[in-house]
């Protein structure tokens, strides 16, 4: 959610569009707002309630928007649509992203910690989750917003009520008959005499729209007389073709939260009236924006949608296209950002699914050139520069990289699959920072079930373990990678072969941090592979390589994007600049909770001083390598007053990050020394002999300072790698000079 800094109202409200037509229900807005004051502070969740079409949204809008203008809610007014929502983890990401704390663990007990407790979120179409699967996921989430009220003033919009003795509940009606009016003639703008407006009230407010305020707006653009109004509202709209008006209606009203939409017929003719007098080419763009479920830039979709190479040549369109469909309420257009409501989507959706196996698979094709292009063109590029910026931008997008993941398997050909193979790559690669996700997991498992090319099953094979490895379940997936994919078949890979050499990029990156990167490294190296793009200098780094190190920083093929790790390395050779570091801190965003961490893990090494108790307690925790770097802080913090246990749950947290896990162990081995303790010799031998079989050369010299009471530089010539490795090709290929 981006908060805009003017209003303090997130984007996702679009309030400017909504309430430009807004028309009448004084009466419920006062009540409305009275309420929502009264339960300020007081753990109530508020539900407005009404069926589909009726405003509850809109209503709401307008009330965030009166709010805002009088200065209550000071840390801002929030909008999560929860139509498109599948499980628990869907919406409690949702939240995380809010408070800017996604993918952190235990969401709820570190959000004690936060301090704005004025926020005020609006959970639209919330009813979608009440008819969730998983009877438990319903359950959670009920918990979840009450346990919410504690930091926020939640507001629901819902066909349904939860049904909790903390639920206050405003029942929102249609519009009197009058409002109904007042809104049709403010968009149609046509005179009508008493006869017309009689029977415009009457037939077809009243009696075939039912005052429903969704299907108003979308008739009322059709400029219309009342009665070829009212004939084509309710002529048979599928007498011409095969499909029955229930096949469509249910195929769109698919949900069960749908089936108490009030008459439900006279909502779904208006969006197909609406839809069939469309000129083609704005029927298309209808469809093709439901392969973007959170909205696509309109400069890039007329650009998506005007390729020269395209197949079916309807004409092309421009901005004044999207300003018509605007106009005519179909689509939802906010800051150059435009998507469909949520009704309309799975209309939409429906109707692209009747066109051509050959059309469907030519969009699908450009969408994902356009996804292609954002995820790895800006989105990657961004990573060197601006970290967080990638981080948002990924996030905003996420849902329409997942989509591709539906329509990807058309795509696959037997000639040259090597965009795709990276995309895939890249995308899982992103992915792996955000929380479990079973669903992702089953639609690339489907994937690598329903391919025929045995080397793509085994790429999409990898992506999986890939995945299941970042969402935690790190010993059974990396015994997994270990049998299938073993470091001797890795050694083999052919690195002229796209599939084979992302496989390497993936799993390599795992073994590394396993602590294999000295084996993959000596025989890579000895064989002259092209290995640029699977790593970066830091891997160097952690066998202790300073000086090539200073070579490859800046090098074309190894650089890498301004990390801690950076930091870490200059504070190793003591050419740390304490200002920088602190600039850069600064400089991170709230969702960068990873990089975050690290840095202040950075900070606190150079003077414990640096970094308060406090300031690390509120360190937010992503991962089990944030957990153990927070509770490796608090323990050597506080060393005189906590018992041995936080070291060793520190310890254990880091285990699979191998170089900080040693690390870890090489700081307590300290904290027992000082303190005399017995087990000092048991952690030293085992730091000892795990740094020098990962061959952490940095941290072989300080376990050795630290058994010999030195102080000493460290100096790798100290350290030779007990393997020969010939260097050499390797320098002259990558033009090194040391």
């Amino acid at each position: 959610v981006i908060k805009n800094n003017s209003t303090n109202i997130s984007d996702d409200f679009n309030i400017s569009k909504d309430l430009n037509t807004f028309v009448g229900r004084k009466h419920d807005i006062r009540n409305v707002v009275r309420d929502i004051l009264n339960i300020k502070g007081k753990n109530r969740v508020y539900t407005v309630l009404a069926s589909g079409g009726i405003g509850k949204t809109t209503l709401v809008k307008k009330i965030a928007n009166d709010f805002s203008l009088r200065g209550y809610f000071k840390d801002g007014y929030y909008f999560v649509d929860c139509e498109h929502l599948k499980d628990y983890g869907d919406f409690e990401e949702k939240i995380k992203i809010l408070f800017q704390m996604n993918n952190v663990i235990n969401f709820l007990e570190q959000l004690q910690q936060v301090s704005e407790k004025e926020r005020f979120i609006v959970l639209d179409n919330f009813e979608t989750l009440l008819h969730l699967t998983l009877p438990e996921d319903i359950k959670k989430i009920k918990n979840f917003i009450f346990d919410l009220t504690n930091y926020s003033t939640i507001i629901l919009t819902s066909r349904e009520k939860i049904n909790e003795d903390y639920e206050e509940v405003y029942t929102l009606n249609y519009l009197s008959i009058d409002e109904a009016f007042d809104l049709y003639v403010s968009i149609n703008n046509i005179n009508i005499n008493e006869k017309e407006k009689k029977y415009l009230r009457d037939e077809i407010l009243e009696n075939t729209l039912n005052k429903n305020p969704l299907a108003i707006k979308l008739v009322a653009k059709l400029k219309l007389n009342v009665y070829d109004l009212h004939e084509e509202l309710t002529k048979d709209l599928f007498s011409a073709t095969d499909e029955t008006e229930k096949e469509v209606i249910e195929s769109v009203f698919s949900k069960e939260s749908d089936l108490n939409i009030e008459k439900g017929k006279s909502l779904f003719y208006s969006i197909s009236l609406s839809f069939e007098k469309l000129k083609e080419k704005h029927k298309l763009m209808i469809e093709l924006l439901s392969l973007f479920p959170d909205g696509i830039h309109k400069k890039n979709f007329i650009n998506f949608y005007n390729q020269k190479e395209q197949k079916f040549k309807f004409h092309k369109i421009d901005f004044k296209d999207i300003n018509i469909l605007e106009d005519k309420s179909l689509i939802i257009v906010n800051k150059e950002f435009i998507k469909l409501q949520s009704i309309i989507g799975r209309f939409a959706e429906y109707k692209f699914s009747k066109r051509t196996k050959e059309e469907q698979e030519e969009y699908f094709n450009r969408a994902f050139q356009y996804n292609n292009f954002l995820l790895n063109e800006i989105i990657m590029d961004l990573k060197f520069e601006k970290h967080g910026l990638s981080i948002d931008l990924f996030n905003k997008n996420k849902n329409n990289f997942i989509k591709s993941l539906d329509y990807i398997l058309y795509l696959f050909n037997k000639d040259d699959n090597t965009l795709l193979v990276e995309y895939i790559n890249y995308l899982v690669t992103e992915l792996s920072f955000n929380t479990y996700d079973y669903k992702i997991l089953n639609k690339l498992e489907y994937i690598q079930s329903n391919i025929e090319d045995e080397s793509l099953k085994k790429f999409f094979r990898n992506c999986v373990l890939d995945l299941e490895y970042f969402y935690g379940n790190f010993e059974e997936s990396f015994e997994m990678i270990k049998k299938e994919f073993s470091l001797e078949e890795l050694f083999k890979y052919d690195e002229k072969n796209i599939i084979e050499v992302n496989i390497f990029y993936k799993i390599s990156n795992i073994y590394d941090m396993e602590g294999y990167f000295y084996q993959l490294i000596k025989k890579i190296i000895n064989e002259i592979k092209s290995f640029e793009k699977a790593f970066s200098w830091r891997e160097f780094y952690f066998l202790g390589c300073f000086n090539l190190c200073s070579k490859l920083v800046e090098h074309k093929y190894f650089r890498t994007i301004l990390t801690y790790v950076y930091f870490e390395y200059m504070l190793n050779k003591n050419l740390l600049n304490i200002d920088e570091l602190i600039k850069y801190k600064k400089s991170l965003r709230k969702s960068e909770i990873i990089e975050y961490t690290q840095t202040i893990y950075i900070l606190f090494k150079t003077d414990e001083n640096r970094v308060s108790l406090k300031e690390i307690k509120e360190l937010i925790i992503a991962n089990d390598f944030t957990d153990g770097l927070k509770l490796l802080m608090i323990a050597m913090k506080n060393k005189d007053k906590l018992e041995k246990v936080l070291f060793e749950k520190a310890i254990k947290k880091l285990y699979h990050i191998k170089y900080y896990y040693v690390e870890a162990i090489l700081f307590y081995s300290k904290y027992l020394k000082i303190n005399n303790d017995k087990e000092y010799e048991i952690w030293l031998e085992k730091g000892k002999e795990l740094a020098t079989k990962f061959q952490y050369r940095f941290l072989i010299h300080n376990f050795y300072c630290l058994e010999n009471n030195l102080e000493k530089i460290y100096n790798e010539n100290d350290y030779p790698f007990p393997d020969r490795i010939d260097w050499s090709s390797f320098y002259e290929k990558y033009n090194i000079k040391l």
